[in-house]
């Protein structure tokens, strides 16, 4: 095969495996085990997730923990490009991902409370009732500051740099 052959073939699966939406940039970031036995409550989770900052509205009447037993794991992935929250679960889908609950936003904010990160991560979840309709989702972001719960509608435009996590199934 010569040069010239070799580096068509080479661009030709570069350009298949972006079009499947698996750009290079989409790799998955980190994996984290998730404990997620106990019955504590969203607000005895926060007490120790060592955050900056929590939205209001992420509370024990709100955000009621659910009863969940054993591990999950959650897969942090990056965009290519800027996204939505369809566009997160298109991808959760295509790598074979699950969609994340809320409370993985809650645990995962609570056992990493000391992880390094550099990106903030959205929680593509079943999105929540938030005033007047909107319809949310949870987001650990950083800041100068420290790190931050937020909750980001459902229609908001998120940056390349934000991760996106999936449950591994």
């Amino acid at each position: 095969m010569t040069r010239k052959a070799l580096i068509r073939l080479v661009l030709a699966l570069i350009t298949m495996f972006m079009s499947e939406g698996y750009g290079i940039a989409q790799i998955t970031k980190d994996v984290f085990v998730l404990n997620v036995n106990g019955n504590r409550t969203t607000e005895q989770i926060l007490s120790v997730s060592n955050f900056i900052y929590t939205d209001l509205r992420i509370n024990d009447q709100d955000l009621p923990m659910r009863p969940y037993q054993g591990s999950r794991e959650i897969v942090l992935i990056s965009m290519s490009d800027s996204f939505t929250y369809q566009d997160a679960l298109i991808k959760l889908n295509k790598l074979g991902l699950e969609q994340p609950v809320y409370e993985d936003a809650l645990f995962f904010g609570e056992q990493y409370p000391e992880k390094p990160f550099k990106f903030s991560v959205m929680f593509p979840h079943e999105p929540i009732s938030g005033p007047n309709g909107r319809l949310d989702v949870m987001s650990l972001l950083c800041d100068v500051g420290g790190r931050l719960y937020a909750l980001n509608r459902t229609n908001t435009v998120w940056d390349s740099e934000t991760l996106v996590a999936g449950v591994r199934k």
